[in-house]
């Protein structure tokens, strides 16, 4: 029997890819909402891709009890001179929460 190793992703793309590689090892991949169906996302605290692929990671380990693995990604632009990955990331968030804020607020 395959050891199991939640994706935590709904990626579809994501989890073809990371299945077409782990299978042949002889893992079991599987996404974290078809462990969970309905388990919510982590807040993504962290100031790089690194630390909030970190953080989905261990939060998802600890809901499953199983291990796994996680990636956190962006578009880092060359032209920003290394700065502003991240927080380009958090504004983007912000602005959809302020979005869906007044969406629901009927602005």
């Amino acid at each position: 029997m395959a050891e199991k190793i939640v994706l935590a992703t709904h990626n579809a793309g994501k989890i073809r890819e990371f299945k077409s590689i782990l299978e042949p090892l002889g893992y079991e991949a599987v996404s974290v909402h078809d462990v969970i169906a309905d388990i919510t996302e982590p807040e993504e605290t962290g100031t790089t891709f690194a630390e909030n692929a970190l953080l989905k990671a261990t939060y998802y380990m600890k809901a499953t009890g199983l291990p796994c693995l996680a990636d956190d990604s962006g578009i880092a632009a060359d032209a920003l001179g290394g700065a502003g990955q991240q927080q380009a990331v958090d504004r983007q968030h912000q602005d959809q929460a302020q979005q869906a804020q007044h969406h629901h607020l009927g602005d």
